[in-house]
């Protein structure tokens, strides 16, 4: 593709902490030096809108925040062409959707393969005790809960609705005249 057919920016966001300084000694403990790859660091209100725009998320923790590993891939109109998850990147996954951004050829149809490793991607945090990802049980516990109360809910408009039709069609036979058969 060519050195100059794209840049590479990374963004500090673990503010006050990833100030200009500190991306740039994090660039030399990095030991990268290429002429198109950006360390940046900005204020909260810049970081929120870029974070927006590139659908970059993170929460709170204790010991700082926990966020998916993810690159993101930006055509030169400035919109959001791919993201790219993973914990580690290998070069297939960035060359792939940087060849089909240049030469305009269609996306791969995805799998099922696929698809499951993006869930797993999705459902797990970061542990810093351990200094690796594990998985998110919680979020298996918030799913569960929701869908619980979704069914619940749907179960209860329907009985709801089905003994509104039968009071109605009781009392519309009531109105004709039509009484039920009583029990001898």
């Amino acid at each position: 593709m060519g050195r100059d057919a794209f840049n590479v920016v990374t963004v500090g966001f673990n503010l006050p902490f990833d100030s200009p300084t500190a991306m740039r000694e994090f660039q030399k403990r990095q030991g990268i030096t290429l002429p198109h790859w950006e360390f940046l660091a900005g204020d909260a209100t810049t970081l929120d809108g870029l974070t927006g725009d590139t659908g970059f998320a993170s929460a709170p923790t204790a010991s700082g925040f926990d966020h998916l590993t993810q690159v993101t891939i930006v055509g030169s109109r400035g919109r959001v062409f791919r993201q790219v998850y993973g914990e580690a990147f290998e070069l297939p996954m960035l060359v792939a959707p940087l060849k089909e951004l240049v030469t305009g050829a269609p996306a791969p149809v995805e799998n099922l393969s696929g698809l499951l490793e993006r869930v797993r991607i999705l459902c797990t945090v970061y542990d810093p005790r351990a200094g690796k990802y594990r998985l998110n049980y919680g979020l298996f516990i918030e799913i569960f809960i929701g869908l619980t109360c979704l069914g619940a809910t749907a179960w209860y408009v329907i009985a709801g609705t089905r003994r509104a039709r039968q009071v109605n069609r009781e009392a519309r036979d009531a109105a004709a005249g039509k009484s039920a058969p009583r029990p001898a």
